[in-house]
């Protein structure tokens, strides 16, 4: 299977233990790293930013809309970045032709092929599968894109959302700017037969097998900016997110062991595929087979 990652701006140290996890637990996987940055990571293809010059266009409007707000390009850049990624998705899988893939954010670990998955029957194959972090926003905790059509269709909603921006933004954002994952579901919202939600909760599921939008790594090891309020400890739990909310009400238990991460649930065990570590402390949570290729 392919995977297509985006970085705009320096390239994070932690990525590769992203980029090795995906070789250790997909062996049969080729990575597409598409960045502003000269990379030569091993057994990668490292992408140049330079040569998709639409994608130029995309972040000089993408700033512009964020400037003079909370979220420029010199107070959060990760706004205007998160976003500019969806369009470079579509330019990359359009000039090489990539019909079907996967992405995730750069800050996630995988500990599922996506063969085993797609055994599972987790994936749809007419729709977006992406993961869900609240009913607000969509998050590229993990995503499957089975048809290059799709990743169209995606770009154009996002085009009508950025072509006429304020009606949204006061929709949605209360005057405030819109993030990445307001966007995404604003795009659902209008065309809800585009995307397949992965399951994050282990209720009511085909299989054994669930994934992380955010919570579960957040309360494994924190966020970036915040490590929670427990005594000794780094995990958090975002109450508004529906697995935060889970967890928080100790209906689900999760944990880490032995290079794997899974959930319990009435004497269950179910395993969850990736972990979005929002700490970037990814080290501490490798797979049981890491090796390092990259």
């Amino acid at each position: 299977m392919k995977y297509l990652l985006f970085n705009y701006g320096k390239t994070p140290d932690y990525i590769e233990y992203t980029f090795n996890s995906i070789k250790s637990v997909d062996t049969n996987s080729e990575i597409f790293f598409l960045s502003n940055k000269k990379n030569s990571f091993k057994n990668i293809n490292n992408l140049s930013f330079d040569d998709f010059p639409i994608l130029k266009e995309k972040k000089d409007f993408l700033i512009n809309y964020y400037e003079d707000t909370p979220y420029s390009k010199e107070k959060y850049p990760l706004f205007y970045t998160s976003v500019l990624r969806i369009f470079s998705l579509y330019e990359v899988s359009k000039k090489l032709n990539i019909e079907s893939f996967i992405h995730f954010d750069n800050d996630v670990l995988i500990y599922k092929s996506f063969k085993e998955l797609d055994n599972n029957n987790l994936f749809a194959k007419n729709k977006i599968n992406i993961t869900q972090n609240n009913f607000n926003d969509l998050i590229f905790g993990y995503s499957y894109f089975p048809k290059q059509i799709l990743t169209r269709n995606l770009v154009e909603g996002l085009d009508k959302i950025l072509d006429d921006i304020k009606p949204y933004t006061d929709h949605y954002g209360r005057g405030n700017p819109l993030h990445e994952m307001r966007m995404l579901n604003i795009i659902k919202e209008k065309n809800n037969e585009l995307f397949n939600i992965l399951p994050t909760l282990p209720y009511n599921l085909d299989s054994n097998i669930i994934f992380d939008p955010a919570a579960y790594g957040q309360f494994f090891n924190g966020m970036h900016h915040r490590r929670g309020n427990y005594i000794f400890k780094r995990r958090w739990v975002n109450t508004k997110d529906i697995v935060g909310r889970e967890i928080k009400a100790k209906r689900i238990i999760p944990k880490f062991l032995n290079g794997f991460p899974y959930v319990e649930y009435k004497n269950k065990k179910i395993e969850v595929s990736n972990l979005h570590i929002h700490s970037k402390n990814l080290k501490k949570f490798l797979p049981k087979n890491y090796s390092e290729y990259c």
